[in-house]
């Protein structure tokens, strides 16, 4: 009897192409200038870390994340979003 086995895994060179793109544009955007805002994405331990000053600028690099996702055709149900985001002082 045929069987086959289904895989899911994320492309983590597309995950980090749009982290490069998230990056992009947190650079070009007005709200972020003079912001210490940074994207980094950690490939060996397959985490993202986003560091910023505000809850607002948190959000937004979130939204252009997930968006820049879906534009390089990422799944983000293989995302694990913090239940609340955590800012550091």
């Amino acid at each position: 009897m045929p069987s086959f086995d289904i895989v899911s895994r994320l492309d983590l060179q597309e995950v980090d192409n749009a982290v490069n793109m998230t990056r992009k544009g947190i650079l070009s955007r007005y709200d972020f200038r003079e912001s210490k805002t940074e994207i980094t994405l950690d490939k060996k331990e397959k985490k993202i870390r986003v560091t910023t000053e505000d809850e607002m600028k948190m959000r937004a690099v979130q939204d252009s994340l997930i968006e820049n996702l879906v534009k390089r055709q990422v799944d983000t149900k293989g995302l694990e979003l913090p239940a609340r985001w955590r800012l550091r002082e």
